[in-house]
């Protein structure tokens, strides 16, 4: 397939097949992370709630990694929360839906019903995006004093 003939919107890994050694395995990170205290937020993952009263219901959950494009939160383990799924996040009275690019167990032996997930921002409020810009210049600014 020559580079002409590909659409404009192709995603680049819809270019290869799957085990092809020309696809990367690791795409770069669109900005740095930082690693924070827990910050609290809230999402509303999927569940079979939903289906019983029609509404999902907020989970509880900690940021412990920050950039101005996403974000690595511990969560309550949850079959549903799969690779590109989107949902609604809460923080600091602010809201965005974030896409969920990665997941794995804790690792930790006292956190065995926990997950870690890597999230994007898909789409944010002004506020949202103000409060991030806020944090991760903070961040940035302890990391230097390091």
């Amino acid at each position: 397939m020559s580079v002409e003939n590909m659409g404009e919107n192709m995603n680049v890994s819809m270019q290869f097949d799957e085990g092809d050694s020309r696809l990367p395995t690791v795409f770069p990170r669109l900005a740095e992370r930082y690693e924070t205290p827990a910050l609290q937020a809230s999402w509303y993952p999927p569940s079979r709630r939903k289906a019983i009263t029609g509404r999902a219901a907020a989970v509880d959950i900690r940021i412990i990694e920050l950039s101005l494009t996403g974000m690595m939160v511990e969560a309550p383990t949850n079959k549903k929360i799969v690779e590109g799924l989107k949902l609604r996040l809460a923080f600091h009275g602010t809201e965005a839906i974030v896409q969920v690019e990665n997941v794995r167990d804790h690792g930790h032996p006292e956190r065995q019903k926990e997950q870690v997930v890597g999230l994007s921002i898909f789409r944010s409020s002004e506020e949202f995006e103000a409060l991030v810009n806020d944090a991760v210049h903070k961040l940035q600014i302890a990391n230097r004093a390091r």
